[in-house]
């Protein structure tokens, strides 16, 4: 109190400056309220950047004002992403690229009290991104031979369709009929 009433007597209005405050949201409040209504509406695969902000960005930022968020911040969250263990650089570097976003988009949007994207300072990884792997002769004949034992109804036949197409395993699980074209062996 005596804190407070000594800056009203120099002039100051702490409660102007607490009312300024309230006017720039939380980097939560901005995702919940502007960002993720946006994505949803524009951006099909919107339920990747929001599991990205869910599960790694919004426990580390979520609670900051969008003006108090800085580079170390974004430094913070790179390394506790990355001192996990659990994450390839591709997957780092997706979830900075998604932090990155949201930042781009206040800034665009003239959001009160963001001036940069914190997220700039990060140095994205280099990604190895080769992990084809062709099966040896042997190992095909083993697998086909552990097939014919399966008593699994499907499995033959998701799993030859993935060895005889080269499609992912997604694409071969969610497939319908109406996604093969039999006249010209597609």
């Amino acid at each position: 109190a005596k804190k407070l009433l000594s800056r009203l007597s120099l002039g100051e209005d702490p409660f102007a400056e607490k009312a300024e405050r309230k006017k720039i949201p939380t980097y939560k409040q901005f995702i919940q309220e502007a960002y993720l209504p946006y994505i949803k509406a524009n951006k099909p695969s919107w339920r990747v950047d929001e599991a990205q902000l869910r599960l790694h960005i919004l426990p580390v930022l979520g609670d900051l004002y969008m003006d108090e968020i800085t580079k170390q911040h974004a430094i913070d969250l790179f390394t506790q992403h990355r001192e996990s263990g659990n994450f390839a650089p591709a997957s780092t570097n997706r979830m900075l690229n998604v932090a990155s976003r949201t930042f781009s988009c206040a800034m665009q949007w003239e959001v009160k009290g963001l001036s940069s994207n914190p997220m700039a300072a990060v140095q994205k990884l280099k990604e190895n991104n080769e992990r084809d792997r062709c099966l040896s002769d042997d190992e095909l004949e083993r697998l086909l031979s552990a097939l014919e034992s399966s008593e699994h109804p499907r499995i033959k036949a998701i799993v030859r369709m993935l060895l005889y197409t080269g499609a992912r395993r997604n694409e071969v699980l969610e497939a319908r009929w109406s996604d093969i074209d039999f006249e010209n062996s597609f």
